[in-house]
């Protein structure tokens, strides 16, 4: 969750796949922005949160962290 808790980030590995989901904890479509996990500095753009990121490989995050 970020520090303004507006954010619920969760990341699911199964296997050889990982799937990273963007909640708004108003119940807002999330829109324009990218996902960044750390500590590969990997960085993603999605349009909108209707569906998570899927990831063709098995990622372990310390930090996920969102920017608009």
């Amino acid at each position: 969750m970020d520090d303004g808790k507006d954010y619920l980030i969760k990341v699911l590995t199964y296997g050889s796949n990982t799937k990273v989901f963007v909640f708004s904890t108003h119940d807002e479509i999330v829109k324009n922005f990218d996902i960044i996990i750390e500590p590969q500095n990997l960085k993603f753009h999605l349009d909108d949160n209707t569906e998570p990121l899927k990831i063709e490989q098995a990622i372990e995050a310390d930090l996920v962290r969102i920017e608009f």
